[in-house]
Parts: C-alpha cells; sequence; structure tokens
C-alpha cells in the first residue's frame, strides 16, 4: 500500500468511525465515494475494499429497525471496535494488522441473529456490486473491475445494464472528422 492510499485510508476510517458515533450514515457514503476515485485510478485492492465497507456500513446503518434486533448492540460495538483497530494499526502503518483487523469483519457476520445476519449479508454483496459499477463509470474495464471486486462479470452487466451506465457517452470518442475539424480550428 502506498502512502497515499494509506492516508486517505485513514482518514476514511476516522470519518467512518465519527459517523457512526454521531448517528450520521450519509456521511458514510460520502466517505465511501470519495475513494472509488481513488481505486479507479490505482486499481488496487484497499481503496476497494475500504470503499466496499464503508458503503455497506452506510446502508447497515440507515435501517433504524435492525437498531431493534437482540444482536445490534454486539454488531455495533464491533463494528467501532474492529473500525478503532483497522484505524489503530494504518496509522502505526501495520498493514498486515490492518487487513486481518478488516478481514475480521466479515467473520463478524455470523455472529448475528438470523434476520440480520442475512440482512447484512446482502448489503455486502450488494455493495461490491455498486462499487464496481462505480469503477466501470470510471473507465476500468468490465473484466478488471469484476476482478478487483470478486464478483461475476455477468452481476456487474446485469447491474449496469439496468442502471444504464453502459449506455453512458462518456468515454468514447468522436468520429474522425470531427477531430479533424477540431484540429483545424484549433490551428487557423
Amino acid at each position: 500500500m502506498d502512502e497515499d492510499t494509506r492516508l486517505q485510508i485513514q482518514k476514511i476510517l476516522s470519518g467512518t468511525i465519527e459517523g457512526i458515533i454521531e448517528n450520521n450514515p450519509s456521511n458514510l457514503v460520502i466517505l465511501s465515494n470519495m475513494t472509488v476515485h481513488d481505486a479507479s485510478v490505482k486499481q488496487e485492492q484497499d481503496s476497494i475494499t475500504i470503499a466496499v465497507l464503508v458503503y455497506s456500513l452506510s446502508k447497515i446503518y440507515q435501517r433504524e429497525d435492525y437498531k431493534q434486533k437482540k444482536s445490534w448492540d454486539l454488531f455495533n460495538r464491533s463494528v467501532l471496535k474492529g473500525l478503532t483497530l483497522a484505524l489503530d494499526a494504518i496509522q502505526a502503518n501495520n498493514i498486515k494488522e490492518y487487513e486481518k483487523v478488516l478481514s475480521a469483519f466479515f467473520t463478524l457476520i455470523d455472529k448475528l441473529d438470523k434476520s440480520l445476519k442475512n440482512y447484512i449479508q446482502g448489503v455486502f454483496d450488494n455493495a461490491k456490486i455498486t462499487k464496481a459499477s462505480r469503477l466501470y463509470e470510471h473507465g476500468i474495464s468490465l473484466g478488471r473491475t469484476a476482478d478487483l471486486l470478486g464478483i461475476t462479470q455477468y452481476e456487474l452487466m446485469n447491474y449496469t445494464g439496468s442502471t444504464g451506465i453502459a449506455d453512458s457517452n462518456e468515454g468514447k470518442t468522436k468520429d474522425i472528422s470531427d477531430r479533424i475539424k477540431f484540429a483545424r480550428r484549433l490551428f487557423a
């Protein structure tokens, strides 16, 4: 992990902890979106993982009804503890410990009651596809995006097809005659 990515993730983790404590899940979406640009430029796993995690947490914390479940307190305490441990590890530049803490987030789900567990697992799965579509929208190939997020190309194509992302005109070049006309105007 390069230094810029480490510092960016440090900011994201700090802001995520603050957003959860202040019960402001909409800030988590903003934090997650901040990492998509970095992930699309560098195409590295650390930014993608944190984007998916924070986006997933935003969706989980937006659901007030799940805060009434019996395992919610355990989940909330575990999330805050895990985020704090991850932040401490990344601040100390202990990348192995940081990665270990993040992987523990996904095993945490197994400790929850069935309905909360099923919802949260679904959120994480959907978050991968959502963030993948944003990477694809930034110009990363469909295959590379699917590989980076550990989803199938079919899942990504299905989602981007339903959202219209694939129909975007961004990144398409003008035909050759329009480009020649433009170049002639530049030098006229």
